[in-house]
């Protein structure tokens, strides 16, 4: 990349030394080639053409490069957002299998209750042939 703040400063320096030799020619009653001033000046406004250029040059190019980037990061999260979402979905089923899985396990215990009073309420009693049956 071409250096044109240097330029710059180098060619102001230029037309600045340009004039002043202008000026002491004209103090002094010499004749002095305007020309000079005239192509230094031409040279000055080039360079801040082509440094306003290359300024513009690279924010279009940072412009391109970030909106790729956008683009690429926004794909990117519509993507995982999508993979969120499918294992929300799997984490949902799973816990509805967990609460009914639970539901089942916390229904033995009644189920035990039952069968205990049950038992209870019809103990067994001894038979002649050694084995109790339930009245």
């Amino acid at each position: 990349m071409t250096d044109f703040a240097q330029q710059r400063h180098d060619a102001e320096s230029r037309l600045t030394e340009l004039r002043r030799e202008s000026g002491a020619a004209r103090l002094d009653g010499k004749k002095f080639n305007h020309a000079a001033i005239a192509e230094a000046e031409n040279e000055l406004e080039d360079t801040i053409g082509a440094e306003a250029e290359q300024v513009r040059r690279a924010r279009e190019a940072e412009a391109s490069r970030l909106a790729a980037l956008h683009k690429t990061l926004s794909l990117e999260f519509t993507e995982k957002e999508a993979e969120r979402l499918r294992l929300v979905g799997r984490a949902e089923k799973a816990a509805s299998e967990l609460v009914e899985a639970l539901s089942c396990v916390l229904s033995v215990p009644d189920r035990r209750s039952l069968c205990c009073h049950a038992i209870a309420a019809h103990p067994p009693r001894p038979s002649s042939n050694g084995h109790e049956h339930f009245r």
